[in-house]
């Protein structure tokens, strides 16, 4: 997981991709593609609680296997922040974590 550093007042935006394999052989092809149920995004302050109002929020679809969400850091307090991804399709589901900071 890959820190990065924000300042308080920023709006983050947070990209992700969804991938599936063409086949389970070791040369398998992964391509992207879209979940057939949700792809979802909590945030966790610096106390490790989920956020109020960013807790299993829908990510917007851009193309294919790409989504994204925009974070308002405006009035949040400084230190690290926590993300975790849930992408959902039928009975399987896959989670992303992610994080950074503010300062």
């Amino acid at each position: 997981m890959n820190i990065v550093f924000f300042q308080v007042g920023e709006t983050i935006i947070a990209v992700h991709t969804y991938e599936k394999a063409t086949s389970f052989s070791k040369n398998a092809t992964w391509v992207l593609s879209d979940p057939g149920t949700s792809v979802k995004i909590t945030f966790y302050d610096p106390d490790g609680n989920a956020i109020e109002g960013e807790t299993d929020k829908a990510m917007t679809k851009d193309s294919t296997g790409v989504y994204y969400y925009a974070f308002q850091t405006t009035g949040r307090a400084k230190g690290n922040y926590k993300a975790l991804i849930v992408d959902t399709d039928g009975s399987q589901i896959t989670h992303t974590p992610g994080g950074f900071t503010l300062e």
